[in-house]
């Protein structure tokens, strides 16, 4: 795969499906590090920044945590939204970084490096990654009962500490 550099806007350009997809610098350098981190692996902690050297340490990481997943191990956690741990398939009411509200049901990736997903009901399959976290405000809400096909709310308003 031929990557290049976008200095102008700091970021890496990568060929992906008949076009291009984008990694910034400083994600990719922080995705490096959190990987390295959870791995337990020094030797994988970003060392360069803004550089095709930096985009193979970010490759370097992403291939150990592979291979820690086919050798058995357990599924990174680091690219998880540490305040929707546990509320996989809840729906909640959030109020993000950037002000805006929204409601969505909390879903969770495949693969070795999962990410948070929100969903748009209980039933849905697919859905984008989560942004916008820490969150403000997070209240886990209402869910739909299979059965008898009536609302039952279940709200609980955590304060999540951070303050706009």
């Amino acid at each position: 795969m031929r990557v290049s550099l976008n200095t102008e806007q700091s970021v890496f350009v990568i060929p992906a499906q008949g076009g291009y997809t984008c990694l910034g610098f400083k994600v990719c350098q922080q995705w490096t590090r959190d990987i390295a981190q959870e791995l337990g692996r020094s030797d994988l902690e970003p060392t360069a920044f803004g550089t095709l050297e930096a985009y193979r340490q970010y490759e370097a990481a992403l291939e150990a945590a592979r291979a820690r997943v086919r050798s058995g191990g357990q599924r990174l956690q680091c690219h998880l939204t540490p305040q929707l741990v546990g509320l996989e398939g809840k729906r909640v009411e959030v109020v993000d970084r950037h002000l805006n509200g929204r409601s969505f049901v909390v879903g969770r990736s495949g693969g070795f490096l999962p990410v948070h997903l929100e969903l748009t009901s209980e039933r849905a399959r697919y859905g984008d990654p989560v942004t916008g976290a820490p969150f403000y405000f997070l209240r886990v809400g209402t869910r739909v009962r299979r059965a008898s096909r009536t609302r039952s709310r279940e709200q609980t308003a955590v304060y999540t500490g951070v303050s706009p």
